[in-house]
């Protein structure tokens, strides 16, 4: 039972952590700020916003490339 619970846990996080990809983006942020003038408020903003859309909506990706097949849950996309 406890080995089970580990691996739901561990499935869990890969949204989270995939999200973590975002790191990619903070090189890019600075030319990213002077292009759309806007502040490093707003800039975080982006980060942020696009790292909540994606804990979001990863899983129901999932989910649905599941029940769907990959080909006809993804072709909206």
């Amino acid at each position: 039972m406890k080995n089970k619970k580990l691996a739901l846990r561990s499935l869990a996080s890969i949204p989270l952590i995939s999200t973590l990809a975002n790191s990619m983006l903070i090189p890019v942020l600075p030319s990213i700020s002077r292009e759309l003038k806007i502040s490093s408020l707003q800039v975080s903003m982006l980060i942020t916003v696009y790292a909540v859309a994606a804990i979001l909506l990863i899983p129901v990706a999932g989910y649905l490339s599941d029940r769907y097949g990959r080909k006809r849950s993804l072709f909206p996309a």
